[in-house]
Order: structure tokens, then sequence, then C-alpha cells
């Protein structure tokens, strides 16, 4: 069931994990200048399914169109109070977080995602700027699938 419940990270909102590195977090090379205000995590949402609670959260910059370099990642805890951890284990307050969203083709940095329950089953709900049209930005609804005990979104046909 989804449930919506807002949590942040080490207790505050967007605040870096100590050892964090921003820059390969960024996709871009270490030392280069970051492309505006640090948003290494924002938008955090938990929710539940078969016995693990799985945490979703959106890394790195939004809001530049093309060269937004979002993505969503999630981790998952047996409780909805952590700790939350990838699946290597990484813990998400040490920076670990399974990619779950990334560019796909012409869907560049994608965010913002809600998981909401209808009928028995889950959709993840997203936005992302699209290339193809210099940045529109717009909304994807698909629904959640399953591998291993992980959510995933395989890319579509058109996404490459």
């Amino acid at each position: 069931m989804a449930h919506g419940l807002r949590l942040l990270l080490d207790g505050h909102p967007g605040r870096r994990p100590r050892g964090h590195d921003r820059a390969r977090r960024a996709g871009r090379e270490p030392g280069a200048p970051p492309r505006g205000p640090a948003q290494p995590h924002r938008e955090p949402q938990v929710f539940e399914r078969g016995g693990y609670w799985y945490l979703t959260a959106a890394w790195d910059f939004c809001c530049q169109g093309v060269d937004s370099t979002y993505r969503t990642v999630v981790g998952r805890s047996t409780s909805p109070d952590g700790p939350f951890v990838d699946r290597d284990g990484v813990p998400m307050r040490e920076g670990g977080g399974t990619v779950l969203l990334d560019d796909r083709g012409d869907q560049v940095g994608p965010g913002a995602l809600d998981v909401l329950e209808d009928r028995g089953l889950l959709y993840g709900v997203h936005h992302y700027y699209d290339a193809a049209t210099g940045g529109t930005i717009r909304m994807q609804v698909r629904e959640v699938e399953w591998e291993d005990g992980w959510p995933v979104f395989p890319a579509g046909p058109d996404e490459g």
C-alpha cells in the first residue's frame, strides 16, 4: 500500500551525508562547477509492499531543462523508520541508493516520483524534460514492476 509518508534524510531536508561525492552523483567530472544549488536529496516518499518499506528520493540537479541531472533512487528496509539500504546493502544515509529512474532517450532529468495504489496495483508518477522538444516538462504514469523484490521501471519501446 502506498502511504505518501514524507521523511527527511538525516533529519534535514536536502542534507548531504558526510563523504557524499556530489560531482560523482551528478554525473560530471570532479572539480567541474555545479550548475546550480546542490539538491542531493529531494522529494522523498515511503511506501510498503511485501514486508518491506521502500524509500525513494531524487538526487542531483533539477529544474534546468535538458541540462538537469536529476535521477530517482530507492532503498528498502523492514521498518518504515529505516535504515534504508540499496541493492548492494549501502545505507542511503551514507550515499547509497539504487537508481530507479534516470535519463532514457529523450527523457531527461526524471524526478518527483510519487507511488500511488489503485485497484491493487502500484503506479509511479513522475516528471521529466523532453529533449526532443527542447526541454518541455512532461508527466509520466507507469506501473511499478518488480525484480527480485525491488521496484523497476523497464525502458519502453520509445525510451532507448
